[in-house]
Formats: C-alpha cells, structure tokens, sequence
C-alpha cells in the first residue's frame, strides 16, 4: 500500500473536530487479509485528513450492529 501510493485521496481539510463511525466492514471469509486492507485504508484516510476521534467497526449482519453502537455510546458517555 504505501510503496505503490494506495489508499483514499485525502483532501486538504483539517477535520480536528469531527468524530467518524464506519460501521459494517465486511471483508470476505475466503481472504484473512482483506479485513486488515478495508481497515487500513480508512485509518490512512481519516488520519490524513486529522479526523479527531473514528471508530472502524466490522459486522456480519445489521442486528450485530447495535451492541458494537451501544459499547461506542457508553464509552463516549464517560
């Protein structure tokens, strides 16, 4: 990735205060690394782009969705 400049382009924001949710990555069972790209990517991007504070969460389903939602919630509440 980073030898052949890959990745999401950024573009010139400086977006210190913003907090950013990806729910549902779902990389495919038949690569173990496809998961590691998908979140790598994304972490390049918002690191880019000085996004405060960004949660990557993976899901199978939508309904596995709302405890990984309540855990960010109560772990922003404190």
């Amino acid at each position: 990735m980073k030898k052949n400049n890959l990745g999401f382009i950024a573009f010139p924001y400086n977006l210190k205060d913003l907090e950013v949710i990806v729910l549902g990555i779902n990389p495919s069972k038949k690569n173990p690394y496809e998961g590691d790209v998908i979140k790598q990517y994304w972490t390049d991007w918002f690191r880019a782009m000085k996004v405060k504070k960004f949660y990557i969460k993976s899901a199978d389903l939508p309904a596995d969705l709302e405890p990984v939602l309540q855990g960010i919630i109560s772990e922003r509440s404190k």
